[in-house]
């Protein structure tokens, strides 16, 4: 996918450079705490990307040879859907392109908030190397930004659940209820109650899939889908292989970062064979 079919695809603009974006822009991306992006734009998306060298280095080796150009997506909308109303709703995205991939990277808090505080129960070499280079990393098959699959997401933007991530398994009810029920068998506190500024509890899910391998829109047991449980402090990654929930996996902490830099250098370089992770994990 190059630049000029990127656009297409429902974005308005495409910058490259500090120099290029307007001053209605700009404010806009004040407004939401972004106004420090403009400085990673095109070649200074190295200074961005050297959060990867130490904790994942065939990642960062694989991007660095590249020399990808980081870019600024913009998209004017209007909140009520009319074709006379104003444009005046703001939407962005950053991505860059790499082996004829699109890869994405979620905006909000980039490059700008501490993001050392992981509060997730999310896996250190991850969260301090992926998601300090951005708030989740996607290969987009549609407009950058719009879905999350195939590297790593962040757990406050882009983590789906597992009840989601069963229901692209089957469309019974019975056979739905029957993985949750494995899954529980193994890993009891899939659902916790919670509350949010005192609101009555209610049950939360609290076993999040933060890498989905599936390319998106593909669904189905083949693939390999990789969570962490939000309600506790262990920071263990389970790992689901081939949508068998009557043996879960999971990937000891040592393996945790050598597994996923071998297959985020597998999958940024555009490789069309499936990555083995069983070698990385463990049954439960």
């Amino acid at each position: 996918m190059n630049i000029r079919e990127i656009k297409k695809e429902n974005m308005d603009f495409i910058y490259d450079e500090k120099e290029q974006i307007d001053t209605q822009t700009l404010g806009e991306l004040g407004k939401l705490g972004l106004h420090s992006i403009v400085d990673f734009l095109g070649s200074n998306f190295e200074i961005a990307f050297n959060y990867l060298k130490d904790l994942q280095p065939k990642s960062y080796a694989l991007i660095k040879a590249q020399k990808p150009k980081l870019y600024l997506g913009v998209q004017w909308y209007s909140a009520i859907p009319t074709p006379w109303a104003e444009k005046d709703d703001f939407d962005c995205c950053l991505f860059f392109v790499i082996n004829n991939q699109t890869i994405s990277l979620w905006p909000k808090l980039t490059f700008k908030n501490n993001l050392n505080d992981n509060s997730f129960n999310f896996p250190d070499v991850l969260f301090n190397a992926w998601l300090r280079a951005g708030f989740g990393w996607s290969i987009t098959q549609l407009r950058p930004g719009s879905d999350f699959r195939q590297l790593i997401g962040h757990p406050e933007s882009s983590c789906c659940s597992v009840e989601y991530i069963l229901g692209s398994f089957t469309t019974e009810k019975s056979i739905y209820e029957s993985d949750i029920r494995r899954i529980q068998a193994k890993i009891p506190d899939v659902y916790t109650m919670t509350s949010v500024a005192q609101q009555t509890p209610y049950k939360w899910c609290s076993l999040r899939c933060f890498l989905d391998t599936r390319p998106f829109g593909i669904n189905g047991r083949d693939g390999d889908q990789f969570f962490f449980n939000d309600a506790r402090t262990d920071k263990v990654v389970y790992h689901l292989h081939d949508g068998d929930t009557g043996n879960i996996r999971y990937i000891p902490a040592d393996a945790v970062g050598p597994a996923m830099d071998a297959y985020c250098a597998h999958t940024l370089e555009g490789n069309p064979t499936r990555f083995d992770f069983l070698p990385f994990s463990e049954l439960l």
